[in-house]
């Protein structure tokens, strides 16, 4: 089977159990799969790539707000609620999970076996991309990156309030810009 059918066959199973939910204030698309392969990596460089559980990312990137609710600070340079938090590094992040977590189990909104974590590069790569075989989850077009991602030739180098573009073919915005996503591996998405 070529990559191209891979990716497609792969992503028509997943589109059929994809659920979306609100989970607190949070809004979250929840991926329920059950040991996925398919193909990543770089349009030009595919790779296959297994997703053995289902994972939730959030619909929009983490706000200003949210993360000052949390952690009781806000690093960000670029200031406003509804804008993404930045300045934040891997280990701050990670602790924003954790905190998150603990303090969702003890209101009980949390089941003990569930936990706030950031993604994998792979989980990541595929929401963004919300199944599409293509570099980017719209097709191949990069005049398009305009109606879906903040970036330097749009952005006039700030943050911007989120969701304001449009969101990927799965309702997850600014996936293809605004702030660095920080996936589970210390990586940079």
């Amino acid at each position: 089977m070529k990559a191209r059918e891979l990716r497609q066959s792969s992503a028509s199973i997943f589109r059929r159990s994809l659920q979306f939910f609100s989970f607190l204030h949070y809004s979250l698309v929840f991926f329920l799969l059950v040991h996925l392969t398919w193909i990543g990596g770089a349009a030009t460089a595919p790779e296959v790539v297994w997703i053995h559980d289902g994972f939730g990312v959030g619909k929009y990137e983490v706000t200003q707000a949210e993360y000052s609710d949390v952690m009781h600070a806000n690093p960000s340079h670029h200031e406003g609620d509804l804008r993404p938090v930045e300045n934040v590094s891997w280990g701050d992040a990670q602790l924003y999970c954790e905190t998150l977590t603990e303090r969702e189990w003890s209101e009980g909104r949390l089941d003990r076996a569930a936990r706030y974590r950031l993604p994998t590069i792979s989980e990541w790569e595929y929401a963004c991309r919300a199944g599409a075989t293509s570099a980017f989850c719209f097709g191949d077009d990069e005049s398009r990156l305009v109606q879906y991602g903040w970036y330097s030739e749009n952005s006039m180098l700030v943050t911007h309030v989120v969701g304001l573009l449009k969101p990927n073919p799965w309702g997850l915005y600014d996936m293809h810009g605004n702030v660095w996503e920080l996936c589970d591996e210390g990586a940079y998405c």
